[in-house]
């Protein structure tokens, strides 16, 4: 019985995506104008720091949230593994007043 001889498997090659790559940096490159002749005037300078700044305290104040609730989460942890340490329940209220 003869052997049947498998096709080898075509490698995939990089050549395309390499052109294709190249051709978009390229383009980006050459059409990118190179002399911007921008301008910010003082409202759209402090609306940008005003970004920055309102960025960086709502960064804080995730981090604190985040930080509590870990350590809620913890000290709750840490009071389920010893009996003593949970707070002792006072009778309950009655509503008749």
């Amino acid at each position: 019985m003869p052997r049947l001889a498998h096709p080898r498997p075509a490698i995939p090659s990089a050549a395309p995506a390499l052109a294709t790559v190249a051709t978009i940096a390229l383009t980006i490159v050459l059409g990118v104008p190179t002399d911007a002749a921008a301008y910010l005037d003082p409202g759209t300078g402090s609306c940008i720091i005003q970004a920055l700044v309102a960025g960086l305290l709502a960064g804080v104040v995730f981090l604190r949230e985040a930080r509590s609730k870990l350590s809620a989460r913890l000290r709750r942890r840490a009071g389920s593994l010893t009996p003593a340490a949970r707070p002792k329940r006072g009778p309950a209220m009655t509503g008749s007043g």
